[in-house]
């Protein structure tokens, strides 16, 4: 038995106390204090894995993922059998599209505890990024299993459903998405695209709509919205939302070429035309052929 002095156990045990402090100020959103009292943890006692793996949530939550990958490391070598440092280090790795150093995260932290929730969520969006729906849902119905109360993990099997043309189900879940959070943006988006789908214009411009006034930065959702309008044969409308998710994302592909089709149905063909070139233009330089070949007959219509 290797003994601990009793100095060493009482900064381990503040160390942890002053972690606590910084978990606190956190979740008060006072980001500043919660960093000096993760840095003091780690200063009281520099083998703190809570300190590092704390100080590693707030470097990722601002997005400073370097920072945060030395802080879950450092927790991961300090404690080996940290299944929610594994699990952020995982989601880092996924967001550099280092997809097999993500797998083999977020494989670990659930053989190190199987009941992480959010592993299993964020295993779904993996499997989403590659096209492999089936699995995606299989983590996202897991996630869902140990917490039923999961409103992300019920958009995103949502989105997964109607990826396989399962809509109805898609409904299903994008409306308990929406019962669980009532301001969650995105969800009431990707109803409206199955809305949008089902030819149900006017529901469809309604979620638009709310998903707008919930989250004002979402050029898909105008986008979008304008398409239910110009359906609805509201060209102004569609155009002001065309604007508008153009204003957000001056590259945005479909905002240029759908405003162009819009144009001409109220006969302003110079700007259709325009327009069209911008969305040929940026489509060539995104590498999107598909889109650029129906601008290019677009084009080759009014000429």
């Amino acid at each position: 038995m290797v003994l601990i002095p009793a100095r060493l156990v009482d900064r381990r045990k503040a160390a942890e106390a002053i972690t606590q402090k910084g978990i606190n100020c956190w979740k008060n959103q006072d980001y500043q204090k919660a960093l000096q009292n993760y840095n003091l943890a780690i200063k009281t006692y520099i083998n703190c894995a809570n300190a590092y793996y704390h100080r590693g949530n707030l470097f990722y939550d601002q997005k400073n993922y370097q920072q945060a990958m030395e802080d879950y490391n450092q927790a991961i070598k300090l404690n080996d059998q940290y299944a929610e440092a594994y699990t952020k280090r995982g989601n880092i790795y996924y967001i550099f599209n280092e997809l097999q150093l993500a797998f083999e995260n977020y494989d670990r932290s659930l053989k190190i505890n199987p009941r992480l929730d959010q592993t299993y969520y964020h295993l779904g969006n993996a499997y989403y990024s590659i096209k492999e729906y089936h699995q995606a849902l299989d983590n996202y119905s897991q996630a869902i299993t140990i917490n039923p109360n999961y409103p992300d993990a019920y958009n995103n099997r949502g989105t997964a459903y109607y990826a396989i043309k399962k809509y109805q189900i898609a409904l299903e879940d994008y409306n308990q998405a929406i019962r669980l959070n009532p301001h969650y943006a995105d969800a009431y988006n990707n109803r409206a695209n199955l809305y949008f789908h089902f030819s149900q214009y006017q529901e469809a411009v309604e979620d638009y709509t709310q998903a707008i006034t919930l989250n004002l930065r979402i050029p898909t959702a105008y986008n979008n919205r304008g398409n239910s309008y110009y359906v609805l044969k509201e060209y102004e409308k569609a155009i002001q939302d065309y604007n508008q998710a153009i204003n957000l994302n001056p590259n945005y592909v479909e905002g240029y070429y759908n405003r162009g089709l819009a144009y001409q149905k109220i006969q302003e063909n110079q700007k259709a035309i325009t327009d069209f070139k911008q969305a040929l233009d940026l489509a060539k330089q995104q590498g999107n052929a598909i889109v650029y070949r129906e601008i290019q007959a677009a084009i080759g219509k009014m000429v």
